[in-house]
């Protein structure tokens, strides 16, 4: 890192653990350390996004989006459907990919003691025993019969949908204090940590509306949200005092991947431990007409693509 960077990179840092700095100030932190991240690839991946927010095809948060895209798609293309996997037949190239991503899922005690394996050997023997027929797009016949332990594995890891987070609040400043203290500057990772829900909110606005490409060909939106999205207004309640839960950035992809359709899947990529109501100011609480219950009125948390980040870390619908 050059000289004068590193000196401003450090102002910065004495801002943060004063409490008094902008989102501009965290953008600019990001994209400074962004090359010397070593390893912490959420920090990563963060920083990345900084830098091409427009539309995502490479990176942690895209890669987990597949993975969770390519469980469902099996569920939605098999399990629902009601159709089995022969795999003495070709099958689509790209259920040996959500094979090798479920083998992640699968914690090491149980590989080896249920099936007398490790995540790296049952890896290497998908990848060797896989193979692919790039003329077609699918995987060649397997011809050998598989030890029921194998086909015990193979049926376990097919019908799993893991849904987890890429991101939380916890591992993005556990990243930026690992990349802050490998780069050998001066902090206070006590007063970084008392910050962590605005340096969050810079990454979620940077995720806000922006596309993510799978590798399969399709596209998941992520959208900043809350755990609750919709809450029904009492007299015990007003919009000052409703309780969405925490914010989070959810990922979005069609249900259906054979016809056109407004049903989507959606999960958590990014979660807080932030409540959603502490930074989001009132324009973003929106009412919501549900016909099949007339006379109860519901309201929605729903930032829109207008949303920006005020320099005092508050959400808002921008009106020109």
């Amino acid at each position: 890192m050059k000289y004068a960077d590193k000196i401003q990179s450090q102002i910065i840092i004495n801002n943060i653990q004063a409490g008094k700095f902008t989102p501009l100030e965290i953008d600019s932190l990001f994209m400074k350390l962004r090359a010397f991240s070593r390893g912490n690839h959420v920090f990563r991946d963060a920083a990345d996004l900084i830098a091409h927010n427009e539309g995502r095809d490479s990176g942690l948060t895209n890669s987990h989006i597949r993975d969770v895209f390519l469980s469902f798609r099996f569920y939605i293309e098999y399990t629902y459907a009601k159709k089995n996997l022969d795999i003495s037949k070709p099958f689509p190239s790209w259920i040996k990919s959500l094979l090798k991503a479920q083998v992640k899922n699968i914690d090491a005690y149980t590989l080896k003691s249920k099936f007398n394996t490790d995540h790296q050997r049952f890896g290497d023997w998908i990848e060797q025993n896989f193979k692919i027929d790039k003329s077609t797009a699918s995987v060649k016949p397997f011809a050998i019969n598989l030890p029921k332990l194998k086909i015990e594995l193979l049926e376990l890891l097919l019908g799993r949908i893991v849904v987890a987070p890429a991101i939380t609040e916890e591992t993005l400043i556990r990243d930026l204090i690992n990349v802050l203290k490998i780069n050998g500057f001066t902090i206070d990772e006590n007063a970084i940590q008392r910050q962590s829900a605005k340096i969050c909110l810079c990454t979620m606005m940077h995720m806000h509306n922006t596309q993510y490409k799978i590798d399969t060909g399709f596209i998941a939106t992520c959208e900043i949200s809350s755990e609750q999205a919709q809450q029904e207004i009492t007299t015990k309640n007003s919009h000052e005092l409703m309780n969405f839960g925490k914010l989070c950035v959810k990922a979005a992809f069609p249900a259906f991947q054979d016809r056109p359709t407004n049903v989507k899947f959606a999960f958590d990529i990014l979660k807080t431990n932030t409540e959603a109501i502490e930074f989001s100011t009132l324009g973003l609480i929106k009412p919501l007409e549900i016909k099949e219950m007339p006379g109860v009125e519901y309201v929605v948390f729903q930032p829109g693509p207008t949303l920006i980040l005020r320099e005092d870390f508050m959400l808002e619908e921008h009106v020109e």
